[in-house]
């Protein structure tokens, strides 16, 4: 399962870091407003991506642009630190984490973390908050977070 789950991850990485330079470019992009002025990049919002992202299905659309652009980095950086380890990685852990691309207090689970859950037989708790006990991801990762929980306690 090691590498299957590593086979999973690089193009979620890769398309993660497509999505990323789409919403750098439109982030920085004016856009014209109703009467026709032109309106700061502040204004973007995630409804406002065209096409939608399934990435991005869960994530609430009234938020700024910004900062789903920062989560998405955030969650590319954690699941290529767990990549470049080489240490096994716990799959409940990597839907914990894709969890943060949504609202990570509503059900039905994104399908972007459902998909995931169902390929590598994770079984999901019936409320995102059981999954992250409240906390969001911080901006910096633990070395050694994805590990199962079994390698965690044996170390």
């Amino acid at each position: 399962m090691k590498t299957e789950i590593r086979k999973a991850l690089l193009p979620a990485c890769a398309a993660l870091a497509k999505l990323s330079m789409r919403l750098a470019a439109m982030d920085n992009s004016a856009r014209l407003g109703p009467g026709g002025q032109v309106q700061r990049p502040a204004h973007w919002r995630v409804l406002d991506i065209d096409p939608p992202s399934p990435w991005l299905e869960g994530y609430p659309p009234a938020y700024a642009l910004g900062s789903a652009a920062w989560v998405v980095l955030k969650v590319q950086m954690r699941l290529l630190a767990a990549m470049a380890s080489g240490d096994d990685i716990d799959p409940k852990w990597v839907c914990r984490v894709l969890l943060a691309l949504g609202d990570e207090y509503t059900t039905p689970y994104s399908q972007v973390v459902s998909r995931f859950a169902d390929r590598f037989g994770v079984t999901l708790p019936d409320s995102p908050r059981s999954l992250h006990n409240g906390l969001a991801l911080s901006d910096e990762y633990r070395e050694g977070e994805w590990l199962p929980q079994a390698v965690k306690r044996n170390a």
